[in-house]
């Protein structure tokens, strides 16, 4: 250096802490020398930070292994002695213990930069969980208006909802006034009766028609009813409980029960059909079927029997209707609910888009399972009401003749799988036992 010459005192201290820091790292400045250093660096072995630093630094100067042994020897008499045999063992073992050596070396160098990346990976989640804390008063703003608008837009859509039922409940309304209108005018009104509106804009049609006698043209005689429902009476012989009806029409079904002395009961909708009943001295009243349903105490009806009204219900309604039975039959009574088989294509050409007041076909498959999900036992599917047979397709008779006849069988085969589903029964009836 040279007096006089300009000095760069910058790059001077620059080079003065790395010289330093090598030392250190190499572990050739003494414990007591290393604290004073600490003092002139102003680092505090109380703070956490400076004592991890500080801790950091003892484990580097721990980890540079020096194969230079104090051969000397304290004790007065056989000093030189020691000393002599103390060094001729180093240099015998010298190979071995280096060897040794270099394994430590090793494993303390990866050690001592494993600790250092650990060290900054460390101060740089310190840093960003630090940066987060700063931006959670705008985060959770944020999440405040954004919890807001979706609060708000729920109650707009809630608004909404109500807005669009009431819409579609007024025609509702206003038949129903106008059926009180009716009855006041005739003086058949009773403080104790009761008009239910139809659940589905499409069933006011069967209020509308005169429906006693669109199923004297299109059902069939009450006659052939009870003829084809007599399959069903012993169905309810025994049950626990008085027997239900829903939507008993114009009383075939209860007046089987009657005539076997079953004690039984029927519900419809339409005002017509529940006069029809009362003529004959049926016990009948005009309710929504499944209001009434849900009105009858828990398990304590011994039956429930619904023919061709099911496929009248909302799709909503189906499962709820399976849901009611459940609750209302006794424990071993039956439930029988009858419908118009979409298996068999000829009901669309015939039955089903007759009446006005069909919304949908019902699979077997569907309503089994609504049995079994509401816990109903020994459930049945039994098929009835074949086309009449003047429509289905003959058999070929055979001819005699063997070759011909292998033919006129092949065609048989096929008119069977046609027949079965074109022509199949066009009625079925679920039956299960509570």
């Amino acid at each position: 250096m040279v007096v006089g010459a300009d000095i760069d005192v910058k790059k001077l201290m620059q080079e003065i802490h790395e010289e330093v820091k090598r030392k250190r790292e190499a572990g050739l400045y003494p414990p007591d020398l290393l604290t004073d250093l600490d003092q002139v660096a102003g680092i505090d072995p109380s703070d956490p930070e400076d004592e991890f630093n500080r801790a950091m630094e003892l484990f580097r100067q721990a980890a540079a292994f020096t194969s230079r042994v104090e051969t000397g020897s304290r004790l007065p008499v056989v000093a030189p002695l020691a000393t002599v045999y103390k060094r001729v063992v180093q240099k015998s073992a010298g190979w071995y213990i280096g060897a040794i050596l270099g394994q430590a070396q090793n494993f303390a160098g990866h050690t001592n930069r494993m600790i250092g990346m650990l060290s900054d990976r460390i101060r740089e989640l310190d840093d960003k969980i630090s940066d987060l804390s700063t931006q959670e008063p705008a985060f959770s703003e944020a999440a405040a208006d954004a919890a807001l608008a979706v609060t708000d837009r729920v109650d707009a859509l809630e608004t909404e909802s109500s807005t669009v039922r009431a819409r579609e409940r007024l025609p509702l309304l206003e038949r129903s006034v106008r059926a009180l209108e009716q009855r006041l005018a005739e003086g058949g009104f009773h403080p104790t009766g009761e008009v239910t509106p139809a659940s589905e804009p499409e069933a006011e049609i069967e209020l509308d028609l005169d429906y006693v006698d669109f199923e004297n043209l299109f059902r069939g005689s009450e006659a052939s009813i009870r003829e084809r429902q007599k399959s069903y009476l012993d169905l309810f012989k025994a049950v626990p409980g008085r027997v239900v009806d829903l939507g008993c029409g114009r009383g075939e079904f209860l007046e089987l029960l009657k005539g076997a002395g079953i004690d039984a009961y029927g519900v419809d909708r339409n005002p017509g059909m529940v006069a029809r009943c009362n003529e004959k001295g049926l016990d009948a009243s005009e309710h929504d079927l499944l209001e009434h349903l849900a009105s009858v105490p828990k398990a304590s009806l011994g039956g429930v029997f619904c023919a061709q009204a099911i496929e009248h219900l909302s799709v909503r309604d189906v499962p709820r209707l399976f849901e009611l039975a459940a609750d209302a039959i006794a424990p071993g009574g039956r439930l029988v609910i009858e419908t118009i088989n979409p298996e068999s294509l000829f009901v669309f050409a015939s039955a089903f888009y007759v009446d006005l007041g069909h919304l949908r076909p019902l699979h077997p498959l569907t309503l089994r399972f609504l049995a079994e999900k509401n816990a109903f036992k020994d459930i049945d599917v039994k098929y009835s009401s074949m086309p009449a047979e003047a429509v289905r397709p003959k058999a070929i008779p055979l001819t005699g003749t063997e070759p011909l006849d292998t033919v006129v069988r092949d065609v048989n085969q096929n008119l069977n799988l046609v027949a079965k589903i074109v022509f199949g029964p066009q009625d079925f009836a679920i039956i299960a036992t509570r």
